[in-house]
């Protein structure tokens, strides 16, 4: 009998620490420094349903690109590879689609909820990810890989991705 492979559990727990800390825990801290009782927070109904899409899309990019880390063996958590390269999938599409899809997820709050203060957890997320993270990301991947990674550079773009021709 075949002993199936366990799948890692690291991809469902970031995915939902993710989602704990942007799309619960930042908003409920916007939330509490609201200050006045004016009524319902939430928009127009079909307001909702569009950020209820935009969040499930972050996270779906998110989970899936965690996914396919750990099946590649490579760390979830953190930011130094092991052993390869990590060039087709999301990551053929975007170089971070981790953090990509993060953001993603915090402009479903800021369209569903009544709150201008929500529109700040995307920049936040933009700034973190793109000064904080990627720099010393790109650093260690391209400590690890040298030409490799600065092929991928220049075929792949961090966050938005190509369309036609060279795509």
């Amino acid at each position: 009998m075949l002993a199936m492979e366990r799948a890692s559990p690291a991809p469902a727990l970031y995915t939902t620490m993710q989602v704990a800390i942007w799309v619960l825990l930042l908003p409920m801290v916007l939330l509490s420094r609201r200050g006045d009782d004016a009524g319902s927070i939430w928009r127009s109904f079909p307001l909702v349903m569009v950020g209820g899409m935009v969040l499930v899309a972050g996270i779906v990019m998110v989970a899936s690109a965690a996914r396919q880390l750990a099946d590649a063996g490579q760390p979830v958590f953190g930011m130094r590879p092991r052993h390869r390269l990590i060039t087709d999938g999301w990551y053929g599409v975007v170089r971070n689609p981790q953090d990509l899809g993060t953001t993603i997820m915090t402009i479903g709050p800021a369209i569903a909820l009544d709150m201008r203060m929500m529109w700040a957890l995307p920049v936040i997320s933009i700034v973190y990810y793109a000064i904080g993270v990627e720099l010393l990301e790109d650093f260690y991947l391209f400590d690890r890989f040298d030409d490799d990674f600065e092929d991928y550079r220049r075929a792949v773009r961090k966050w938005f991705p190509r369309f036609g021709r060279g795509a």
